[in-house]
């Protein structure tokens, strides 16, 4: 009679445990010793800029940028800091960030844990170009948890380029915004702004005749 042969037991099982033991099952991912570098530097660059450092904690971002293991990912949730040391050392570096760096996707996608998005930085920092380039009809009234939109702003900063740029791109595909203490404060406590900005204020506000009201024209 033949016989067939038979794997005595637990021997596949032994043999698979004595192959696959060292090797790790591939949602581990091995530590990288150079990202741990970078994470480091990044500890570092931040702790300059709590001291206001800013000069210090430049050049350290420039090291970390060159790192050829760097990618965008390894800043969060640094990437705050990164754009804080530019503003207040080399605004160019800051627009370069968001236009031709190799990661300005990246970049001009960004959304702090307060809801500040690319935009915001752009127009706090002057940078009308990258501003006009990243400007949505819907992130221009995009609000961060301070209750602060892009518009809002512009308007602060009395920016009417930007303004006009937006309502020329959007138009009425913009929902307007309500009226809230933050432009109620940009536009009533200055007692003669401008008609320009009553007028564009009517555009992305639901401002009703507050230009009839406005202080300066008749009214206290």
């Amino acid at each position: 009679m033949r016989r067939f042969f038979r794997f005595p037991p637990m021997l596949f099982s032994a043999t698979r445990i004595t192959l696959f033991r060292h090797t790790p099952p591939l949602w581990i991912n091995p530590v990288n010793p150079r990202h741990e570098q970078i994470e480091a530097l990044l500890l570092q660059a931040n702790a300059l800029v709590k001291n206001y450092d800013f000069i210090s904690a430049a050049a350290l971002h420039d090291q970390i940028r060159a790192l050829p293991e760097f990618s965008p990912e390894n800043y969060l949730p640094h990437l705050h800091d990164l754009f804080r040391t530019y503003a207040f050392t080399d605004v160019e570096k800051l627009r370069e960030l968001f236009t031709t760096d190799q990661h300005a996707d990246y970049y001009r996608r960004y959304r702090s844990k307060t809801n500040n998005t690319a935009l915001h930085i752009a127009l706090e920092n002057g940078l009308m170009d990258v501003a006009e380039r990243i400007a949505t009809k819907d992130n221009v009234c995009q609000m961060n948890d301070s209750g602060y939109a892009p518009i809002h702003i512009a308007f602060q900063t009395q920016n009417f380029a930007f303004l006009e740029f937006v309502f020329r791109k959007f138009g009425s595909d913009i929902s307007k915004l309500p009226y809230d203490a933050t432009i109620q404060s940009i536009l009533v406590c200055d007692p003669y702004p401008d008609d320009q900005l009553y007028e564009l204020a009517a555009k992305f506000f639901d401002t009703g005749d507050l230009y009839q009201t406005r202080p300066g024209n008749g009214h206290p």
